[in-house]
């Protein structure tokens, strides 16, 4: 005698991942076979369904919820057993999304605030200034003080944004030129070049001591610097800002190099200076 089929399993309804809401079993913590609707609601639903099979009505329910039911549907042809509350959840991925577009939203809420305040320069400064430059502002209204310094801070908010984005840097003549408005009776024409001496001298003072301690050590394309404004180029220039930083506090003595300054641009390290 052949084994009856198994009965075939009511399969819940696709899942479709784009929805913003899904009906959950409150008790449970399983998810409801039908719903939500189109406004996010959830109806009351009891576990077992009437279902047609072989020609007369049955109950069943999803096999996740126990499978068949024992009794089938009474005269009204509604079947039995409790009835399950479900409530709408909001689905992950939108859950993520409202998450990332508050973040965004407050984001620029607080940028449009700090920009738009009468104090805003103070507000977006990174950084005290030291105590020698920090006398220079005393001239200047709040809507200057970044601008006394900073070439790109020139245009108003809707500029920096720009400069905040774009790719390629404020050109070098462009910034220093106004360290170099202030400092112009201390430094040569050479300023903006590595240590503020022509490329040629430059190369001249340092191929004695190389050649007397060790060899001389060569980048990739053969120039003796890892920075290319070192090498023996009138055209090629260094931003004032590139060895000395600002808004590190009154304390700051800005002339003062870091050991990893140096080795930024030296590739050959060096124990004393000749």
């Amino acid at each position: 005698m052949s084994e009856s089929p198994e009965p075939r399993r009511r399969q819940l309804p696709y899942d479709r991942p784009n929805d913003r809401w899904i009906c959950g079993d409150a008790d449970r913590g399983h998810a409801c076979p039908f719903g939500p609707t189109l406004h996010g609601i959830c109806s009351r639903q009891a576990d077992c369904q009437p279902l047609r099979k072989d020609g007369r009505w049955v109950c069943g329910r999803a096999v996740c919820f126990g499978g068949p039911c024992a009794d089938g549907p009474n005269a009204n042809g509604e079947c039995g057993g409790p009835v399950r509350n479900c409530t709408p959840r909001a689905r992950m991925r939108w859950s993520r999304s409202r998450t990332i577009l508050a973040a965004v939203g407050l984001t620029l809420g607080l940028l449009i605030v700090c920009l738009t305040v009468a104090r805003r320069e103070t507000t977006i400064s990174p950084g005290p200034l030291s105590s020698n430059h920090a006398t220079l502002l005393d001239g200047h209204g709040q809507g200057q003080r970044c601008s006394a310094c900073h070439a790109s801070a020139t245009g108003g908010p809707s500029h920096w944004f720009a400069s905040l984005i774009r790719t390629t840097p404020t050109p070098v003549p462009a910034q220093s030129q106004l360290c170099l408005d202030c400092h112009q009776e201390q430094f040569s024409e050479f300023a903006l070049h590595a240590h503020g001496v022509s490329p040629l001298t430059l190369t001249a003072l340092q191929m004695p001591a190389d050649t007397e301690t060790t060899e001389v050590s060569l980048t990739s394309d053969g120039n003796m610097f890892q920075t290319r404004s070192h090498e023996g180029s009138h055209e090629r220039q260094l931003a004032c800002s590139t060895c000395h930083h600002e808004h590190q506090g009154d304390q700051l003595k800005s002339f003062r190099l870091t050991n990893d300054q140096c080795a930024s641009c030296h590739q050959q390290p060096f124990a004393t200076f000749p």
